[in-house]
């Protein structure tokens, strides 16, 4: 009776872990959906006049200090091309740098190689972008001289050099814990799980 009743709960206990494997599987799902449903919301935005646009999922994130990318799960079959847009959360996160048949590469915008032409919120300056690695620590360089930074100010697109359409907001200023103006991401790149592709950000 005893190896009877061992077998059985060990019989039991291999079912229970199958069946929360299964449920692990379908919070996964119902999470993803989730941010679907939030990220297609992208469609009704005011910043967005899209020529084409497609929604992906991240399958790879490149992990290193400095260097950030993501690869996503369409490419050249479904339209991607270098230099497209991509959103997550109704804001900027970076652009395509790379498109094969079935995979797309994201350059971020926390890449160190990342420059994009800026305005400042409120004002006529000018500047570019750059990353550093850090979503909360992106670099404004080439402002005017004696210009100065202001809290709270959102960032956008300037659309010069013919590089995204002017307007889209990509980051603002905020107060770091040293007391010192930083400039952070208004998007987490490194948590995007659905991101939507478009040309309609392209000037040319």
């Amino acid at each position: 009776n005893h190896f009877a009743v061992y077998d059985q709960n060990r019989v039991l206990r291999e079912k229970l872990r199958v069946y929360r494997n299964q449920s692990f599987n379908t919070y996964f799902l119902q999470t993803e959906n989730t941010s679907l449903k939030k990220t297609l919301g992208l469609r009704n935005d005011r910043y967005i006049k899209k020529v084409f646009s497609i929604s992906a999922k991240v399958i790879f994130d490149q992990k290193s200090p400095f260097l950030k990318s993501l690869l996503i799960n369409k490419g050249k079959k479904d339209k991607i091309i270098k230099g497209m847009a991509v959103f997550s959360n109704n804001y900027l996160i970076g652009t395509v740098i790379e498109a094969n048949y079935l995979t797309a590469r994201v350059l971020l915008i926390t890449d160190l190689n990342s420059k994009i032409p800026v305005i400042v919120q409120s004002s006529d300056a000018n500047g570019v972008l750059t990353g550093s690695g850090q979503k909360d620590e992106l670099l404004l360089e080439y402002l005017p001289e004696k210009f100065i930074l202001e809290l709270e100010k959102i960032i956008f697109t300037s659309g010069k050099a013919g590089f995204l359409e002017a307007g889209i907001p990509v980051a603002e200023t905020y107060l770091n814990k040293k007391g010192v103006i930083q400039v952070r991401a208004l998007a987490d790149p490194q948590q995007a799980m659905i991101v939507i592709i478009t040309s309609g950000q392209a000037t040319k």
